[in-house]
């Protein structure tokens, strides 16, 4: 995923920590799905570091995702421009 102009590997999976300084700054308008590309654009706007460690996460368990992905796709889009 592209957000912000920071490539992340998965920002919508929802488990993220965060220093002190991101929690002062980061404000989130976004309750929805599009929360994560919004934490992103904030988290470049205000020159904060993104690290990744991996994790495992599972999206083709029936019953786990809460919209079609499609249409959240268009929903997160659609909520950046």
């Amino acid at each position: 995923m592209l957000a912000g102009n920071i490539k992340t590997t998965d920002s919508q999976s929802g488990y993220q920590a965060y220093s002190r300084k991101a929690i002062e700054k980061i404000r989130i308008t976004n309750h929805d799905m599009g929360a994560g590309s919004e934490i992103l654009t904030q988290v470049k706007n205000y020159d904060l570091k993104v690290v990744e460690t991996p994790i495992t996460v599972r999206y083709d368990i029936d019953g786990t995702l809460a919209k079609n992905p499609w249409r959240h796709g268009v929903d997160v889009l659609g909520e950046q421009i």
